[in-house]
């Protein structure tokens, strides 16, 4: 359903020759974000989870970081 769709989505934007965008997925929900950090770890995709379970200074650190970090596809 959802999940692969999401999945054939984030693997066409990673093909070459479509540029080194990054992406932003936002869940309501942290099962959600667990199966999409699995998911970018199973592909070897590099990426940031943000979520309410980090502190708001280790937060903006981490997206300090990030945004010259090349190689980071994706947050969640």
């Amino acid at each position: 359903g959802k999940m692969y769709v999401l999945y054939r989505l984030m693997v066409e934007m990673r093909k070459p020759g479509n540029g080194n965008d990054k992406i932003v997925i936002i869940s309501n929900y942290t099962q959600t974000l667990d199966l999409i950090g699995r998911m970018c770890r199973e592909k070897s995709w590099q990426f940031c989870r943000l979520d309410g379970s980090i502190s708001m200074k280790k937060r903006q650190q981490m997206v300090r970081n990030a945004t010259y970090n090349s190689v980071l596809y994706c947050y969640i």
